[in-house]
C-alpha cells in the first residue's frame, strides 16, 4: 500500500510538471489551484502614469503563479477597463495585466491572488492619468453612411470608447439631421450634410445622406416600440433571480431586432440611446459576479482533457455547467432553457518548426455537465516563414503532442488555459 508521504510526492511532482507547461491563464477565469503558490507574487510598480482615452497601461506582477486566480478590481470602477493577464515576453516569471484608461484622474488597482481557496492581496497599483492619448483620435471611413428619413442611430460602437462625454459631435446642416451627446443622429429631411466628430485636438468628417424611409408606417411603429423596449430593457435591474428571464428578453428583442437591422451599413444601425450593445454589456458586467468572466463569454472550470483522438477530444471539468455559464455560453445564440445547447470552443495547436497546425474542436455544451465532448471541426496548418502559405488538413496525427487552448465560448480569441496532450 502506498503511504500518505508517498502519494503526497507524487502530487507535488505532478503539480510542479504542470505548472512547467502552464504558459498562460486568463486571470478572470478559474484556474486550477495549486499546492504551493511559490515565492509570493507582488507588483513592480506601486504608481504609475499614463495617458487617458484608449491608452494601455501594463501592471507587471513579479513571481507569478500560473496557477493561480487572480482578480483585479478598479476604482473608480468607470474609470479603466480591465484586460487579461498574459506571461511577460521579457520575463517568464512576470506576468502582465493589460489596463485601458477611459478617463483622466487617479486610479486605484487593486489585485488579488487565490490559491487552495486562500486569497491574499497582491498590492495595489495607482495610476495617474492626465494627458489625453495620442492614439485615442478619431477615425471615420471615408465613405458615405446613408440613414432613413425619421429614424434615429447611434455611432457610439464606432467611437471604440466607453468615455462618450470625452467626444464632441455635430453636424452642418441641422435641417437634414442632427446629433446630441449621446452619439445618438436623428435623420430629419432627405439631403446630403457632414458628420464631424471631435476629440481633444483631433477630429474627423464624414459625409452623411438621409433617404426617404424604406419602410412602411407599419414597421416605424414598430420600430420605435422595439426602441422603447430595448431601452427599458437597459433600465431594468438584473438581479440573481431573474437573470435567466432578463436574458431571453434581449435574446427576442436581438431576433426582432434583426428584420430592421440594415447591414450593409455596419457601423451606423437603427437604434436609440439605449442600444442592443449596451444592453448587452450590461448583462456582461453582471455576469462577472456569477462566473467570474471578463467577457461575455464562459470559461469553464476545466480540470484536464481526459482524452484525445484524431477527431474528437473530451474534457472534464471540476464542477458541472452552472446556469450562469450557460447564459454566458449561449450569447444571444438562442433562448436559455434547462434543456438548452450552445457550442463551446477547443482549439489545439502545435508546431515542427517549419508549420503551425491547429485544431478546431466544437463541443455541445449543457447545464449540469461535468464531461464535455468536441468534435473536430477545422484542421490545417500554414508554414511558419512567411506565415502565409496555408493547408487544410482532416485530423490530429496519432502519437504528436499537441498543446490545447480553452476559450470561451463564442469568442476565439480569448485565452483561457494552455496544457499539452499526446493524441492516441
Amino acid at each position: 500500500m502506498k503511504t500518505a508521504n508517498t502519494l503526497k510526492k507524487k502530487s507535488v511532482l505532478l503539480l510542479f510538471g504542470l505548472m512547467l507547461l502552464a504558459m498562460s491563464v486568463l486571470f478572470f477565469g478559474k484556474g486550477i489551484n495549486a499546492d504551493a503558490a511559490g515565492t509570493k507574487a507582488t507588483l513592480k510598480d506601486k504608481t504609475l502614469t499614463s495617458e487617458y482615452g484608449r491608452a494601455y497601461c501594463p501592471i507587471t506582477i513579479k513571481n507569478w503563479n500560473p496557477k493561480a486566480k487572480y482578480t483585479v478590481s478598479v476604482s473608480p470602477a468607470d474609470s479603466a477597463t480591465v484586460g487579461y493577464i498574459y506571461e511577460s515576453s521579457e520575463d517568464a516569471n512576470n506576468a502582465e495585466i493589460g489596463i485601458t484608461v477611459n478617463k483622466k484622474g487617479t486610479i486605484k488597482v487593486t489585485v488579488k491572488e487565490t490559491v487552495n481557496n486562500t486569497t491574499r492581496k497582491v498590492g495595489v497599483c495607482t495610476i495617474k492619468a492626465s494627458t489625453a492619448s495620442e492614439d485615442s483620435g478619431v477615425f471615420l471611413p471615408p465613405v458615405t453612411y446613408n440613414f432613413q428619413k425619421g429614424q434615429t442611430y447611434n455611432i457610439n460602437d464606432l467611437l471604440n470608447s466607453s468615455s462618450v462625454e470625452s467626444y464632441k459631435f455635430s453636424i452642418a446642416d441641422k435641417s437634414i439631421a442632427t446629433i446630441n451627446k449621446y452619439g445618438v443622429i436623428t435623420a430629419k429631411k432627405a439631403g446630403k450634410t457632414t458628420l464631424t466628430i471631435k476629440k481633444g485636438t483631433d477630429s474627423a468628417s464624414t459625409d452623411i445622406e438621409v433617404v426617404s424611409s424604406t419602410f412602411t408606417a407599419k414597421e416605424s411603429k414598430k420600430i420605435t416600440q422595439l426602441k422603447s423596449k430595448i431601452e427599458a430593457l437597459y433600465k431594468k435591474k438584473i438581479t440573481a433571480g431573474n437573470y435567466t428571464s432578463w436574458y431571453n428578453e434581449y435574446y427576442a428583442l436581438s431576433e426582432e431586432w434583426k428584420k430592421y437591422t440594415d447591414y450593409s451599413n455596419f457601423y451606423f444601425q437603427v437604434n436609440g440611446r439605449y442600444t442592443l450593445s449596451d444592453c448587452c454589456k450590461k448583462l456582461a458586467d453582471f455576469m462577472k459576479t456569477r462566473t467570474s468572466n471578463s467577457a461575455y463569454g464562459a470559461s469553464l472550470d476545466a480540470v484536464k482533457i481526459t482524452k484525445l483522438t484524431s477527431n474528437q477530444v473530451s474534457l472534464q471539468l471540476a464542477k458541472p455547467v452552472s446556469r450562469a455559464d450557460m447564459v454566458n455560453i449561449l450569447r444571444g445564440s438562442g433562448k436559455y432553457s434547462k434543456n438548452a445547447k450552445a457550442n463551446y470552443t477547443i482549439v489545439l495547436s502545435r508546431t515542427d518548426g517549419k508549420y503551425n497546425y491547429t485544431y478546431t474542436f466544437i463541443a455541445p455544451v449543457k447545464e449540469g455537465q461535468k464531461v464535455i465532448t468536441g468534435k473536430l471541426k477545422y484542421a490545417g496548418k500554414y508554414t511558419i516563414n512567411p506565415p502565409y502559405k496555408n493547408y487544410t488538413l482532416k485530423k490530429a496525427e496519432k502519437g504528436k503532442t499537441y498543446t490545447y487552448t480553452l476559450r470561451f465560448a463564442g469568442n476565439s480569441s480569448m485565452t483561457y488555459q494552455k496544457r499539452t496532450i499526446k493524441c492516441s
